[in-house]
């Protein structure tokens, strides 16, 4: 019978929970489905430990829709479920140590806590064979309504207005871009796909955690020359872990819009 897993939150919760996943299936050795919610999906594709990856629309719909597909054991992993009750005991829990927790609580090891997210050949090749331009390239993550980000539209402008005489600008978001000529059209492009440009980013900004957490599971070579976190970071703790663990050595936290200005000037 296969084993069935929800894991329903964001694209960068479920690339974190993509070790946990692996240990699952290290543990059964038998077919693995997934369920996720429709807009982050696809961090869960190219996982060659993955049998079947099942849409859905909320949290908890996994668990109903993985037995009616013959699932018998469901492992319930969503990163804010679990999260909100760490941090009742666990002021200063980070999301980050989440999976970890989890495999402790169903008795798993985890071998690895870094996040994964592994490119396609199709996806490779696409990149490496569109001519980026030589210029200095800028990478903004620049779906500002996160949550997790005290960015707006101004500061957003302000960021583009700062480089766009001398910078290529990469603009990460299924939203409109700006009507400015540094900006490199990539429409078409998907997410997985736009997250391999940030090898060519001299600084990345980011105001979320989809792009920024599959950027760290690139290796040093892949990732950004700098990236630049534009966040509100009370709850989910990030920066403190992340600067334990040093998985990217080159990241900037600015906390409020002073920051970004003394940062832009």
């Amino acid at each position: 019978m296969p084993i069935g897993i929800e894991t329903a939150h964001g694209f960068g919760d479920i690339c974190f929970n993509i070790p946990l996943i692996k240990a699952i299936y290290d543990k059964h050795q038998d077919e693995i489905y997934v369920a996720a919610r429709t807009h982050c999906k696809d961090a869960l594709y190219n996982i060659n430990y993955i049998t079947k990856v099942v849409d859905i629309a909320q949290m908890h719909e996994g668990e109903t829709k993985l037995k009616t597909l013959g699932c018998d054991t469901i492992y319930q992993i969503t990163q804010n479920i679990w999260f909100f009750k760490f941090r009742e005991h666990d002021n200063n829990h980070s999301l980050i140590d989440t999976p970890m927790r989890v495999a402790k609580e169903f008795g798993l090891e985890l071998e690895n806590q870094r996040p994964i997210f592994i490119p396609s050949s199709k996806e490779f090749n696409k990149f490496a064979n569109y001519q980026f331009p030589e210029q200095p390239i800028i990478a903004i993550e620049s779906h500002y309504t996160s949550g997790q980000s005290w960015a707006n539209n101004q500061h957003i402008a302000n960021i583009i207005n700062r480089y766009n005489k001398t910078h290529k600008i990469i603009w990460l978001s299924n939203t409109e871009p700006p009507n400015d000529p540094a900006i490199i059209n990539l429409e078409g492009w998907t997410r997985r796909e736009l997250i391999l440009t940030l090898k060519y980013a001299e600084i990345f900004f980011s105001t979320g955690s989809g792009f920024f957490c599959a950027s760290l599971a690139l290796d040093e070579y892949n990732q950004p020359e700098k990236t630049v976190c534009l966040w509100i970071d009370d709850l989910y703790r990030y920066e403190q872990r992340l600067n334990e663990l040093q998985w990217d050595k080159r990241i900037t936290w600015l906390h409020n819009e002073q920051e970004l200005q003394k940062y832009l000037s």
